[in-house]
């Protein structure tokens, strides 16, 4: 045991210690999150060295990694893990030529929890993304972030794909072609190679107006996707008309798109066609913000590009923001409803929501925020076998803030009250008082406790269920950048009036890091940890019911920004 935790560490001190000899560097461009996260494009400038050329090469890294050896090991942790992580950043101009890679290539060694646990191994590329450009021309290909419209694609949506795209004399053309499930690894290259599991299409926008008064994009998708469960195979296209007028205090969106999908896992399923459509309409000045939309889809209609999109329902959306300062006002007001096309099978379900906050901040004093918002829901064209009903939820809460140079402090209650007027829901009240703090007495101390307390109530039989929660997380520099101990505790415990339940739990984990970096590199970080985590639970109704571990763990960490190959001009090598 003895010989394989030490060969562990120095084989893992020598990868790190090799990423770490690298010359330290400062990217042109720093790669933003990773691709398939958050969906962020590489948006860095490309510098020139003295401003002699514009000719100009890299490659950045970054390497992070972790090592735990458990010295006793809780029963559901592994007893051994290393990850690690390295990505790469590659950074090309050549007078009008450009291009970015960049990759995220991950690894795990890990044990299965319990002492002879079964070893897993994993080594996988979490994205990727490489980007070539011309002038206005550009081609993508890896973890894409898909937006065409509202309707027909997601927010945010990541798939990976290939993607080109072009200015033909003011015309902007995309062309895209995607696995329309998201995808990890290695597995499926670029996305699109798969004949059943395609995802294709193309956009067309153009200002026909200057000064964005009027520009149109038309959209079209293609594709099919197979599961054992389920199939869909069809075309989806959309026509949709932006205006921004008056300095852009006057903006409106119009779009209708069109669908025809076969669904269903049988192969002889007929295609259904069905569409949706949408406006808004909003506008603003200095101080008062208003925004209205109207949504309707249909039943059937269907877009490969946006898997959550809710079907069948129609609805409007009204809202109002007014900054009076030091007070600020917000309303806002949504109806909307299911079954449009009042299917006999199925009841129709409406659901109006009101809203309303009024905040008040002054600078060097207290800030206050009160908000309202009463939900409610209701049947109509039940079945014969259904019971309407209509549920009414009312939600008061607050906030309460203070904030000085070395302290904040926070007390946010809530209470909401569900009314079932009809129907089978129970009238249920919830009670919410949360306290929280942020201490700073000096740049080496820091502390951040809080308690929550929340109180479930059925006002129908009377019964009510508490939960208590205090939270404390502090770190103290013992050693200014060598240094450093933290921890973090949590106490919950749940009961009920009746003493049906009476659960307490305790958890803690401390952490005391010896930063070693300086002694041995002159970038990056390198630490070694004494980790100890500690967990109670106990059953005062059942005291048999009770467990209690603790683990130490020892481990080492590293990031190291590495320059492989620096930042140089053609030919110059």
């Amino acid at each position: 045991m003895i010989g394989v935790l030490l060969y562990r560490y120095l084989l893992f001190f020598f990868l790190c210690a090799s990423a770490s000899q690298a010359q330290a560097f400062s990217p042109i461009g720093q790669p933003g999150p990773r691709e398939g996260e958050t969906g962020n494009s590489f948006q860095g400038p490309f510098a020139t060295q003295d401003g002699e050329s514009s000719e100009e090469k890299g490659l950045a890294a970054e390497f992070s990694g972790s090592m735990d050896e458990a010295l006793s090991a809780l029963e559901e942790d592994p007893r051994h893990r290393f990850q690690g992580n390295l990505r790469l950043f590659s950074p090309t101009l050549e007078k009008e030529f450009e291009s970015t890679l960049k990759g995220d290539l991950r690894f795990v060694d890990e044990e299965d929890p319990g002492t002879d646990g079964p070893a897993l191994q994993r080594a996988d590329l979490g994205s990727w993304l490489f980007t070539l450009r011309y002038k206005r021309n550009q081609i993508e290909a890896g973890d894409l972030r898909l937006w065409e419209s509202s309707l027909l694609t997601q927010p945010n949506l990541v798939r990976r794909g290939i993607r080109a795209s072009t200015d033909l004399l003011g015309t902007e053309l995309h062309l895209f072609t995607l696995h329309p499930q998201s995808i990890l690894g290695l597995r499926r290259g670029a996305g699109g190679d798969l004949p059943k599991q395609r995802l294709q299409g193309a956009s067309l926008s153009r200002q026909i107006l200057p000064d964005g008064a009027l520009r149109w994009k038309a959209t079209f998708l293609t594709g099919e996707y197979r599961s054992p469960s389920d199939a869909s195979a069809g075309s989806t296209y959309s026509l949709l008309a932006t205006s921004s007028l008056f300095q852009g205090q006057l903006q409106g969106e119009g779009e209708v798109a069109f669908s025809r999908f076969a669904l269903g896992s049988h192969p002889l399923s007929s295609p259904a066609g069905d569409h949706a459509w949408r406006i808004r309409v909003g506008g603003k000045t200095r101080r008062i913000h208003l925004d209205s939309e109207y949504q309707r889809v249909g039943r059937d209609f269907t877009s490969l590009a946006h898997p959550s999109l809710q079907k069948d329902q129609a609805g409007f959306t009204l809202s109002a923001y007014a900054s009076l300062e030091p007070v600020g006002l917000a309303l806002n007001f949504s109806q909307t409803h299911d079954n449009i096309e009042k299917s006999l099978l199925s009841p129709r379900v409406t659901q109006n929501l009101l809203g309303a906050t009024f905040s008040m901040g002054l600078p060097a004093r207290p800030a206050l925020s009160f908000t309202y918002t009463r939900s409610e829901q209701n049947s109509s064209l039940e079945p014969d076998t259904m019971a309407p009903f209509r549920v009414i939820t009312d939600t008061f809460a607050g906030k309460l803030s203070y904030s000085r140079p070395t302290w904040s402090a926070s007390l946010i209650p809530s209470l909401s009250l569900q009314d079932a007027r009809e129907g089978a829901p129970n009238d249920v009240a919830v009670l919410n008082i949360t306290a929280r703090s942020s201490v700073t007495p000096s740049s080496s101390l820091a502390l951040v406790p809080s308690l929550s307390f929340t109180r479930v109530t059925n006002r129908d039989s009377d019964r009510s269920t508490g939960t208590l929660l205090a939270t404390l997380a502090g770190s103290v520099i013992l050693i200014p950048e060598m240094l450093a101990f933290e921890t973090q505790s949590s106490l919950n415990r749940t009961r009920t009036d009746h003493g049906l339940t009476d659960r307490w739990s305790f958890n803690s984990l401390a952490r005391i890091s010896f930063n070693f970096g300086q002694f041995l590199f002159h970038h990056g970080r390198q630490a070694l940890s004494l980790k100890v985590n500690y967990h109670q639970t106990y059953d005062r109704v059942v005291p048999t019911d009770h467990e209690e571990g603790v683990g130490f763990y020892l481990t080492y960490e590293i990031f190291t920004p590495s320059s492989l190959l620096p930042l140089s001009r053609w030919g110059k090598n």
